[in-house]
């Protein structure tokens, strides 16, 4: 048998070199999908004045009163939010007027039957509130309950604003654990082998 040359060695630590290059890259490749960032959405749900109950008029005295509360579900017409496993975050948004009586008015908010956690309601503008998920995820909508508390009052407008972060349908798959274990370790050992190889 016939002892390598320097140029034989150079050349077998070149290929060993460039063998564990090529591996490195390739497992850059199949890890490149899992970095893919989730691709934000906002969608909102709008209830105008018209479909309220009452053209969304509201009267009470302390709360109580035959036409003292305003119920109505987001989204309207008996559907569903889709999609709830990756939803983020929600708001709702109140829009009020007053009916000009010069009476003092004033309500209060609540959602999914929770009156112990009700909410001031201002008269007159836009108000938002933050709602928990938790809230919709339940059963994919939202049940808000309005109340007067003293005086009378318009709902104009509701807004539920939902935020998903949804993931990239067009990414990969990315692989589980073990599969990269698995592929990394016969990466390392193609390596090891071939390093451990002597020319003829």
């Amino acid at each position: 048998m016939i002892a390598p040359t320097r140029r034989g060695e150079k050349g077998f630590k070149m290929s060993t070199k460039r063998t564990c290059i090529v591996a490195l890259a390739f497992l850059g490749l199949i890890l490149l999908p899992a970095l893919a960032a989730a691709i934000p959405m906002t969608i909102e749900d709008t209830i105008t004045q018209e479909q309220f109950d009452r053209n969304g008029y509201v009267r009470g005295l302390l709360g109580f009163g035959p036409q003292a509360r305003l119920d109505y579900t987001h989204p309207s017409g008996g559907s569903v939010f889709l999609d709830l496993d990756y939803l983020t975050g929600a708001t709702l948004t109140i829009t009020t007027k007053d009916d000009r009586d010069r009476a003092c008015e004033y309500g209060f908010v609540f959602t999914e039957g929770q009156w112990w956690a009700s909410q001031p309601l201002p008269i007159g503008g836009p108000q938002i509130f933050n709602v928990a998920i938790d809230q919709i995820t339940d059963d994919g909508a939202l049940d808000v309950t309005i109340v007067a508390f003293l005086g009378d009052f318009y709902v104009t407008k509701s807004v539920l604003k939902l935020t998903y972060d949804l993931p990239d349908s067009g990414a990969a798959p990315v692989p589980e654990p073990g599969t990269l274990l698995l592929m990394g370790s016969g990466l390392f050992g193609m390596a090891t082998l071939l390093r451990r190889k002597k020319p003829f």
